[in-house]
């Protein structure tokens, strides 16, 4: 009898990791299943079979763990998008922003105008890169992202696996003219999960390994 009840416990378990859940911004937590994030709204069925709705400005974190789950038309200013074996985790807001400044204090490497962080602007265009690095030793590798069918205006997000490394690129570039290929170099021997979203292309997620003294181009984007 006991192994049957050691199986049917870890079946709950892997449930229960598994499931959808957010955070509002009073800090109340509520479960269920991921229905859809469409246009800033994001919509569950709840444990007790509830139906709701809630504008994303009015949560400060969404844990969807179903694969493939789409999101489409999302304007997320001031957030943090993180991917694991559980899922995928949308940090909002405050939150975020508050991450964000103990990522900055922990490795030193963020600042306005200092090592690991660069801006450029011009005319009706801006562009503005972060890099943290906990290491500042470490071995680097160049990376090269390229897309040929992105929009004019998005943001690009990375970081290592192992929490010690992050990047992020934001940019706007209304003339008309596409804002890639862009370079970065980044801790090597790692492998780092990477978020791109625009309004044109959606999420894109996935998973890039660099190795040190590499140049790799890496598309964000394939042309459909």
């Amino acid at each position: 009898m006991k192994p049957l009840l050691s199986i049917i416990f870890s079946l709950v378990l892997v449930q229960a990791f598994s499931q959808d859940y957010i955070k509002k911004t009073d800090g109340t937590v509520i479960k269920g299943e991921a229905k859809s994030l469409e246009n800033n709204i994001f919509t569950m069925q709840t444990t007790d079979n509830q139906s709701l709705s809630f504008n994303v400005n009015e949560l400060s974190k969404i844990h969807i763990s179903r694969e493939g789950f789409k999101m489409n038309n999302l304007n997320l200013n001031n957030s943090r998008f993180e991917t694991s074996e559980d899922g995928i985790t949308i940090t909002l807001g405050e939150e975020a922003m508050n991450g964000n400044r103990e990522s900055r204090n922990k490795s030193g490497s963020y600042s306005s105008s200092g090592k690991g962080s660069s801006s450029s602007s011009a005319k009706n265009s801006s562009s503005t890169e972060s890099i943290s690095s906990e290491d500042d030793n470490a071995a680097k590798a160049s990376v090269i992202f390229e897309c040929k069918i992105c929009d004019k205006k998005g943001k690009l997000q990375l970081e290592s696996q192992d929490g010690t490394a992050s990047a992020s690129w934001a940019f706007s570039n209304e003339e008309g003219e596409s804002a890639f290929p862009h370079k970065m170099k980044l801790d090597a021997n790692k492998t780092f999960d990477w978020s791109y979203h625009d309004k044109k292309n959606g999420w894109k997620t996935g998973t890039l390994k660099l190795k040190a003294g590499e140049t790799l181009t890496f598309i964000i984007v394939e042309n459909r």
